[in-house]
């Protein structure tokens, strides 16, 4: 009899197994990668590109040398320089005990040395690794277009992403993990202090010209763009979003939610199906489209340097909803985490809100709808009993 062939997930790990060797933890990497498609997308030439990249070392440093920006003081708030160096660099260990390299080892063959979503093994996983570069994330407790506070990004780490190849980071200490918080947020700020300066860059100045970051544009530029960029992420926890105390579940409640689910008004089921079986089986009501990360990448008419960075870029998925029977909500299964991915919606997403986008804004559906919706999702899909 012939040996049994390989399953298809033993391939698979075998392939992963591969890449993370390629992501060369102990080495060292002198500069992060640039954003290609950003600039490209902005028709910016080399010499500008260039400039911005110069710009971006002089304020954050390197993968291996990070640094904080002296103009921005509010950012040692979040970020710890000393925690930033033992997050940074290549993996090793000089203490019995500390090690040096944390994001290397733990993070970048998914993430990626820049943070921009494209290790290794971003390739095999559905869905893709978030890109922190537009400070945009998904499982928080904060309103849909506020940065997430320390707590969510911890609880990430804590608990992984049901349903996803984001683990559970519970057995790294607390303290490696608030490393791990701070560097993240570093490279999240940096990401958006790029697109900030592709912007000014592309808009602003003269065709052609290079950034130089001195006299007044730069006292503008940390004023008008990036301290607001660090300010929200230093003043998230006022932007948390807070579920009204429970209500007694009853069947008049469960009723009412699964009326707004299958209503116009909040219109759950074109995306999510009449019975909560995802896939967006709603026929010709519901439209093909993109997450934020993927959707600068479907150019109608894209220029030849912007058609070669996508298709040498990870394949383009469109958006799948989510199901919501027989499955272990990504963001959580608490009343509170329904509540919000109802109330904001998932950011970056095309999972819309049905609440206000900012605290005292009217949604389309009120508080008590909302609840109510929570309510009638957790009917259908129980949470299993503990053994």
């Amino acid at each position: 009899m012939p040996p049994p062939r390989p399953r298809r997930r033993h391939r698979l790990a075998a392939l992963l197994c591969a890449a993370a060797g390629a992501t060369g933890c102990g080495e060292r990497a002198d500069s992060f990668q640039p954003n290609g498609l950003l600039r490209a997308t902005g028709g910016l030439t080399d010499e500008q590109s260039s400039s911005i990249d110069a710009a971006l070392a002089e304020l954050f440093g390197s993968p291996d040398e990070p640094r904080l920006p002296p103009e921005l003081p509010r950012m040692a708030e979040l970020c710890d320089l000393a925690a930033l160096q033992q997050a940074a660099g290549p993996v090793a260990s000089h203490e019995v005990g500390v090690t040096q390299g944390l994001y290397r080892r733990h993070c970048a063959r998914c993430h990626g040395v820049t943070g921009d979503g494209r290790g290794p093994t971003a390739r095999y996983q559905s869905p893709y690794p978030r890109d922190f570069r537009r400070g945009v994330f998904k499982w928080k407790s904060t309103y849909r277009d506020a940065p997430p506070t320390v707590a969510d990004l911890d609880r990430v780490l804590e608990h992984g992403v049901p349903g996803t190849a984001m683990p559970s980071f519970r057995l790294l200490s607390e303290e490696e993990r608030e490393i791990l918080q701070q560097y993240v947020i570093y490279l999240a700020i940096r990401g958006q202090t790029e697109r900030a300066l592709v912007s000014l860059v592309a808009d602003e100045l003269p065709a052609g010209e290079p950034l130089r970051l001195e006299g007044d544009l730069r006292d503008e530029v940390m004023s008008e763009s990036l301290a607001p960029i660090v300010a929200a992420w230093v003043d998230a926890e006022s932007d948390v979003v807070s579920p009204p105390d429970s209500s007694e579940v009853d069947d008049r409640l469960i009723a009412r939610g699964r009326d707004l689910y299958h209503s116009e008004k909040a219109g759950c089921f074109k995306c999510h199906g009449a019975a909560g079986q995802g896939g967006a089986v709603a026929g010709k009501d519901y439209e093909i489209d993109y997450d934020r990360w993927t959707r600068e990448r479907v150019v109608a008419r894209p220029s030849d340097a912007v058609a070669h960075l996508v298709r040498q870029d990870l394949p383009i998925r469109p958006s799948r909803p989510r199901q919501l029977i027989g499955a272990t909500p990504h963001g959580g299964d608490a009343t509170a985490d329904l509540y919000r991915r109802v109330h904001q919606g998932i950011a970056g997403t095309t999972m819309p809100a049905v609440g206000g986008a900012y605290p005292g804004q009217p949604g389309s559906l009120t508080d008590e709808e909302v609840q109510s919706v929570v309510v009638y999702l957790q009917s259908i899909n129980p949470k299993e009993s503990p053994l």
